[in-house]
């Protein structure tokens, strides 16, 4: 792609989001979708990952199959085991099992971890957003739920999630940095505990 070609596809995102209105917190993921749309398809390159299984880039598979571990690896980028040593199969669905001991210590840092991982795993099979119930039921398990803050603890992740709806039925999706973050968090939960060595 060519200098002038970049400089048609912004412009065109810059002019379609500006004409659509978008609210001021949608308009960077707007921006993003409206260049992906006047760029057009891209080729996926092979999947880049780091050391420890960790994604540098994260993009969508064409169709999700294989069990849902095996869903939720190719989502990631990541194998097999790191995905299975931080969650289990329950039928078609995934529960978080990683050790509590390897989440944030603090309640609002752990409940953003437990958000990701929640969102990660359900919407690895499903276009559907996970709800605050969903979240918090999760966040409960492990211990990391503070009742009087919990809506404001997942407040920092607007970037990570487009959220919609009122306070006590929100829901959550994850965006692009959303599926990057929730890769590296799995892989660093589900690398191998160096300090048992």
């Amino acid at each position: 792609m060519n200098p002038d070609d970049v400089t048609h596809i912004l412009a065109g995102a810059v002019k379609a989001v500006t004409d659509a209105k978008v609210p001021p917190d949608l308009a960077p993921v707007a921006f993003e979708k409206a260049i992906d749309m006047l760029a057009g398809p891209r080729p996926v390159a092979a999947s880049t990952t780091a050391t420890l299984g960790v994604p540098t880039s994260v993009a969508a598979p064409t169709t999700p199959t294989g069990s849902a571990i095996d869903r939720l690896a190719t989502r990631l980028h990541l194998s097999h085991e790191v995905v299975e040593a931080v969650f289990t199969e329950n039928g078609d669905e995934l529960a978080i099992s990683v050790p509590p001991d390897r989440l944030a210590k603090a309640k609002s840092a752990g409940a953003r971890e437990i958000a990701l991982l929640v969102a990660a795993a359900r919407q690895s099979s499903s276009d559907d957003p996970t709800t605050t119930d969903q979240i918090r039921r999760a966040v409960e398990d492990y211990n990391r739920f503070d009742g009087p803050n919990f809506a404001s603890s997942l407040s920092p992740m607007k970037g990570t999630f487009l959220v919609a709806g009122p306070s006590r039925s929100r829901t959550f999706k994850l965006t692009k940095p959303g599926w990057t973050a929730a890769a590296s968090l799995v892989g660093r939960l589900g690398a191998p505990d160096k300090s048992a060595s």
